[in-house]
């Protein structure tokens, strides 16, 4: 199959200039290349935060990331949201 780049309707994503402007255009495309390759292998999103920003992550509520967060509540609202249907995304 093809791929096709397309323009997704909606507001424009913003980005900040600073780490541009601070390490260069070269290094933070190739690292953001890195990055991409190591989001598809590594199962633990804290590992690709120490990466980045060189620093543990901030401290969660909870174990799920925004995203599983957001999503497992419309889960619980599509399935009547009783607390007989609670299940974890990731449960362990």
């Amino acid at each position: 199959t093809k791929e096709r780049l397309g323009i997704i309707p909606g507001a424009p994503a913003l980005c900040s200039p600073r780490r541009w402007q601070k390490f260069g255009v070269l290094y933070v495309t190739w690292m953001n290349s890195k990055l991409v390759k190591l989001y598809n292998t590594i199962d633990d999103a804290d590992n690709l935060y120490r990466r980045y920003y060189g620093c543990d992550p901030p401290k969660r509520e909870n174990d799920l990331s925004p995203w599983e967060v957001e999503m497992e509540s419309i889960l619980l609202l599509a399935s009547g949201g009783g607390s007989s249907s609670k299940k974890r995304l990731n449960s362990k």
